[in-house]
């Protein structure tokens, strides 16, 4: 059973919004997060001149003059068009099949990307389980470890996904420019995400790289944002405590460059993420 409960700040204990409490599976009493209470406040407005501060469950909440700051936080939630239909996993490879791309000289056999690749997708697909497995017991869990270890899950198979995106896009370079004059003379890769493909000149592997980003640009964007958030952002441990009702939810707060005004809350499906990754491998690899 889920209840409704009403977050306040941990610091001033103004009025921040709803969130969701499990049951206990020994008590059956909601499981309240901390900053949270069951008692509804006299006003659930979040911006205006007064706002509902908690003073404590023997007094309740109390309105005063709403002169707290609150970082604006927009909220980005794609979706990438797949059906949702609670049933997804890894799309796996042998490696033999993934050996499409010439490697580089006396660097990397294409036998051993193909391997590392095939590899990391099994590696994937058991954390996916994991996390799916996880997912599914929350509502029994007492533990909040376990819960934690959900999210962690979480932002590894997230960096995961967007290291073989990353090393996809440079072996298609390679393949395109690896037997080019320029390439070897100086050994130089000048492509390694996709951030960098705009500032390749203009031709046709540029246009190539393109064409890939544009086939699915709000997957890579997310993927993208996701995976830098989980690596630099100081403040993704806050959105720990999201979680979707109907479909497993990954959650950061997308800080650029520390900037507290142009924070982001991303909030994107997990299958519609794990689909997407799918449609782009086998875009690639058929």
């Amino acid at each position: 059973m889920i209840t409704i409960v009403y977050s306040f700040d941990s610091t001033d204990r103004f009025y921040l919004g709803t969130d969701h409490a499990y049951s206990c599976p020994i008590t059956g009493e909601p499981l309240i997060p901390a900053c949270a209470t069951l008692q509804v406040p006299p006003s659930i407005e979040i911006e205006g001149e007064q706002i509902a501060v908690f003073i404590s469950e023997e007094m309740g909440w109390t309105m005063v003059d709403n002169n707290f700051w609150q970082p604006p936080t927009a909220r980005y939630q794609p979706e990438f068009g797949n059906l949702m239909t609670r049933e997804f996993g890894i799309i796996q490879y042998e490696y033999i099949k993934l050996c499409k791309f010439p490697g580089i000289p006396r660097i990397m056999a294409p036998a051993t990307f193909g391997m590392a690749l095939s590899g990391r997708l099994a590696y994937m697909q058991r954390r996916l389980v994991e996390i799916v497995d996880l997912y599914k017991q929350r509502s029994q869990m007492v533990d909040s470890n376990s819960h934690f270890y959900e999210k962690i899950a979480t932002e590894d198979l997230v960096l995961q996904m967007k290291r073989v995106v990353d090393e996809i896009f440079m072996n298609e370079w390679i393949l395109l420019e690896g037997e080019a004059a320029q390439f070897a003379e100086d050994h130089i890769i000048r492509v390694c995400e996709m951030q960098d493909i705009d500032k390749l000149a203009a031709g046709p592997t540029k246009t190539h790289l393109i064409k890939m980003r544009e086939e699915d640009p709000d997957f890579f964007k997310a993927l993208t944002d996701l995976r830098n958030s989980f690596a630099h952002h100081f403040p993704v441990a806050e959105t720990y405590s999201l979680s979707g009702l109907d479909h497993i939810t990954v959650n950061t707060l997308h800080v650029p460059r520390g900037q507290l005004n142009k924070m982001r809350l991303i909030e994107v499906w997990l299958e519609d993420l794990v689909k997407s990754f799918n449609r782009f491998m086998v875009r690639t690899f058929g």
